[in-house]
């Protein structure tokens, strides 16, 4: 054990801070120069949500990336259409960051201090955009992409935006009202699992049909109203068709379809795909298991592989596509639980000691030298050098308490550690 400790604590780079001070040192952040290089799309993974760490550590590489190589985009695993508002403030519009940050951040991921100060600081330097990735309403679905489309259809097509509104939004009626709960997306799942089969065909058939015109007249509307308007609104109906493509899903899983998470990722890839169209160098942020090269397992919750964002992007950008994983080796979290007497869509937050990670998982092996904060790449070392030869003898990463079983080398390039995590600043006063 001694001799592992030393070979990790050997190769593992200390970083000075995760915190995104207010100098510009980032010589501790430079061995990732060689591993960035040119490539267009860098993933910051996160082995738990709600987590300060982390959520520090995307806000400083995200101003190394733009200081350094020139990053122009900050995309992550969030609703589309609630980002454009987001986008929209950064750009200039009024209103308060904390319920822009609330608003536009799904699962809740802007309800935190770190992702307000981060919005803030997007909107005072002005060089980058924001963007969500994920179908909306935290993969409840929704009607924000029919809604944010009918307003850009009100310029370039307000017949069509009228039958959006008129015939395609009154099909989200179903939905139970929000008012404010942690968890609303479950029973607004369990509603759309209660609608009558014809109710469901209806809304994947309007949903189409928006998706149909759109592609078709997409030219049209980038000569009428210029190319950001037409590309904003192919992507409001992709995320409008993967939405209901993930909730369709959970049907269809029932006679052997395909993981209803399997939408989500092939939606956030399109989505980056369609980012470097415009020529973005971005950064995305999303769950450990969603930026990994390779399909994600987690038994007893994932039993069947299934491709990944990161899975896509690999197989289409190759070296473009740089994966950095988050590890840990103990701390507190942020977790909710419904109670007995909770309202529907309400769960009571607490926080939770989680013990040293699983042995065998690469969190193990990075936690191993108690460094406070780490950084190792390993995607130019060779398969006989000794880092490399324990990372290969490790099976999973962390995912909070549970594994996500891998090959991590190749799963993931690199890996920023966190020896002790805290839970992150929390903005939320309702109870759940």
């Amino acid at each position: 054990m001694d001799e592992i400790r030393q070979i990790v604590g050997g190769a593992l780079h200390r970083l000075r801070t995760v915190e995104p001070a207010d100098d510009d040192d980032y010589a501790d952040l430079e061995p990732l120069d060689q591993l960035i290089g040119e490539a267009r799309v860098v993933a910051l993974g996160e082995s738990m949500h709600r987590v300060h760490e982390f959520l520090a550590v995307r806000h400083r590489l995200l101003r190394y990336l733009v200081e350094r190589h020139g990053f122009t985009a900050l995309a992550i695993e969030s609703g589309f259409a609630e980002g454009l508002g987001v986008q929209r403030w950064i750009s200039g519009d009024q209103g308060d960051a904390a319920e822009v940050a609330r608003v536009g951040m799904t699962y809740h991921f802007g309800s935190c201090s770190e992702s307000v100060s981060l919005l803030e600081d997007l909107r005072a330097d002005g060089r980058v955009r924001f963007f969500g990735l994920d179908v909306s309403a935290s993969g409840a679905g929704g009607p924000r992409p029919l809604d944010e489309a009918a307003r850009l259809l009100d310029i370039v097509d307000p017949g069509y935006a009228e039958v959006v509104r008129r015939e395609i939004l009154p099909l989200f009626g179903y939905l139970p009202p929000n008012d404010g709960g942690i968890a609303w997306a479950a029973p607004a799942l369990h509603a759309y699992l209660d609608l009558p089969a014809a109710d469901r065909d209806a809304l994947t058939a309007a949903i189409a049909r928006l998706t149909t015109r759109i592609e078709a007249l997409w030219p049209q509307y980038a000569a009428d109203a210029g190319g950001d308007i037409a590309w904003t609104l192919r992507r409001l109906a992709d995320s409008a068709r993967f939405g209901v493509g993930f909730l369709t899903a959970m049907i269809e899983r029932r006679a052997g379809g395909i993981t209803p998470s399997s939408a989500r990722d092939a939606l956030m890839a399109r989505t980056v795909h369609a980012l470097l169209e415009r020529g973005e160098r971005v950064l995305v942020v999303a769950a450990n298991g969603h930026i990994q090269r390779s399909p994600m397992l987690a038994p007893p919750l994932v039993t069947e592989p299934f491709p990944t964002m990161g899975t896509h992007l690999a197989a289409s950008l190759g070296d473009d596509y740089v994966s950095i994983a988050t590890t840990f080796g103990s701390g507190e979290v942020w977790l909710h639980r419904p109670a007995p007497d909770s309202r529907p869509g309400h769960s009571v937050p607490f926080t939770q000691w989680l013990d040293a990670a699983a042995p065998g998982s690469l969190d193990a092996l990075l936690a191993s030298p108690a460094i406070a904060f780490g950084l190792l790449s390993w995607r130019d070392r060779c398969g006989d050098d000794p880092i490399v030869r324990l990372i290969d003898a490790t099976r999973s990463t962390m995912n909070g308490d549970g594994e996500i079983l891998s090959t991590p080398r190749t799963a993931f390039d690199a890996a920023i550690h966190v020896d002790t995590i805290t839970p992150w600043r929390t903005t939320l006063t309702d109870p759940g």
